[in-house]
């Protein structure tokens, strides 16, 4: 009887023992390398309205003395429950050989040199980001793609914009 009473101690000692499976985080236990959310990490927020979204950008090319061609860029957001500061801004060009270029990621700021934030309302959770870039001379247009990505992994969407 003893030996029965041991045997079964043993089994239920060793059976309630932590033991690291799949389960026990959460996630799959095979990939780690994606978003997560606040309360787990089984996958991207979807209902998440962190990103910003972006209004109708303006933007016009101006001859800058002594930098050449310049891209001024105005873009308005709405900054949903992220601080827009705390994202990278990040540029695509269409590089004129079918492939394209990527620039950044750049600072964005109330003081930043890359991308500045101008009319800023903390009540609204709005405002407009500026930014310039040149280009060369010879172009009858530019073409390019801006969006933002930040720490947690979600990003704003792409936004195409053309300059004539």
């Amino acid at each position: 009887m003893s030996k029965w009473l041991l045997s079964a101690a043993l089994v239920l000692l060793t059976g309630c023992q932590p033991v690291n499976n799949n389960f026990a985080g959460g996630g799959n236990g095979l990939d780690d390398t994606g978003p997560s959310t606040d309360t787990d990490d089984t996958g991207p927020d979807t209902t998440s309205e962190c990103p910003p979204s972006f209004g109708e950008p303006a933007a016009a090319v101006d001859d800058y003395p002594g930098k050449g061609w310049v891209v001024e860029v105005e873009l308005p957001f709405e900054e949903g429950s992220c601080d827009i500061t705390e994202g990278e801004m990040y540029l695509e060009f269409d590089d004129g050989t079918g492939g394209t270029t990527q620039g950044g990621p750049y600072t964005i700021g109330f003081d930043a040199e890359d991308v500045y934030v101008d009319d800023y309302s903390e009540d609204e959770g709005a405002g407009v980001l500026f930014f310039a870039f040149t280009v060369d001379s010879s172009a009858s247009s530019v073409d390019f793609t801006v969006w933002i990505e930040f720490g947690d992994g979600s990003s704003t969407e792409k936004l195409n914009v053309s300059v004539n």
